[in-house]
């Protein structure tokens, strides 16, 4: 059995960097090592690539994230043969349960319900949305 383990990226280091109060106290926040922590599939011929067709979501015209590059990069993946359908892991929707042991209740009425303050929205970069939510629960969803 082959375990594949990294260390946390800037990108998912600055998850937890905003201030204010949407993980609950008291809990250990190191799900990147839970996330980043994989067994190589027997038969699966390389690494797992963890991919979902609902990462990519509608952003308003000219939106400086390209969201697109998900899809596209996926699709070149495969057709340049640099992995194999077999590598690819289809994450499922996380939880409301899930999201309520590490996030408050109060952070989730508000993500959840399209609630979140104009401040909380510049934040993260993006305008609330169903799309965005959706895109949020597949990318922590588990395989």
């Amino acid at each position: 059995m082959n375990i594949i383990s990294a260390k946390p990226n800037a990108l998912c280091g600055n998850a937890f960097s905003f201030k204010g109060t949407f993980l609950r106290k008291g809990v250990q926040h190191d799900c990147w090592k839970r996330c980043l922590q994989t067994e190589v599939k027997e038969g699966s011929g390389g690494l797992p690539v963890v991919h979902h067709s609902k990462y990519a979501c509608d952003l308003p015209p000219n939106h400086r994230f390209p969201m697109e590059k998900f899809s596209k990069v996926m699709h070149f993946l495969l057709k340049d043969q640099i992995i194999s359908e077999k590598q690819v892991w289809t994450p499922q929707w996380v939880s409301k349960g899930v999201l309520s042991s590490v996030h408050t209740e109060d952070y989730l009425e508000s993500l959840l319900n399209g609630k979140t303050s104009p401040e909380e929205q510049r934040r993260t970069g993006f305008l609330w949305s169903e799309g965005i939510v959706s895109r949020c629960r597949y990318e922590t969803g588990k395989n």
